[in-house]
């Protein structure tokens, strides 16, 4: 059956991304000033560090607002999240989702037939995330919605949509 949707492409927030660059650089920049002015060795110390640390997020803000490749595609083949790093999750092995939020964080929690299947082609560390995201309440896998813009119950229910229309 014909959904009248080929493919949906989410990208990152680019105004977001811009807003936390400009913070990062005014948190640089005050940074720089005052370790001008520092000459205690410990107070030096901590300024350093927090101005590199705060010169590696810009770095990282930097890449996200260059970045044009899409977060997220839904199309006829399935969903594909770039940031989970386990290629296109065909619709076949997707039962249901639905939206879980932590503070003000969205994800979509996408239901599995086999979630072993998935798991199974996880790093060490993601096979740790995930056991913590799954006593919080989530899935196994789950659509990391931080820095996109779309409305994550309106990607909820375009994934229920497909569903509906592909089983």
């Amino acid at each position: 059956m014909e959904t009248g949707i080929k493919r949906l492409e989410i990208g990152n927030d680019k105004r977001r991304y811009a807003l936390m660059l400009a913070i990062s650089m005014v948190f640089v920049l005050g940074g720089s000033v005052m370790l001008v002015g520092t000459r205690d060795s410990e107070q030096l110390l901590q300024l350093g560090a927090s101005t590199a640390f705060f010169a590696l997020c810009a770095a990282v803000f930097i890449y996200q607002l260059a970045d044009k490749r899409p977060r997220i595609v839904i199309d006829d083949s399935g969903i594909y999240d770039r940031t989970l790093k386990l290629g296109t999750i065909p619709w076949d092995d997707i039962e249901g989702a639905f939206v879980q939020r932590v503070e003000k964080q969205a994800f979509i929690c996408l239901r599995l037939k086999d979630e072993a299947k998935y798991i199974g082609k996880l790093t060490g560390p993601m096979k740790l995330l995930v056991k913590g995201n799954q006593a919080m309440g989530f899935t196994a896998v789950s659509l990391n919605l931080s820095g996109v813009k779309a409305r994550p119950e309106d990607i909820c229910n375009l994934i229920l949509y497909r569903l509906a229309d592909t089983h």
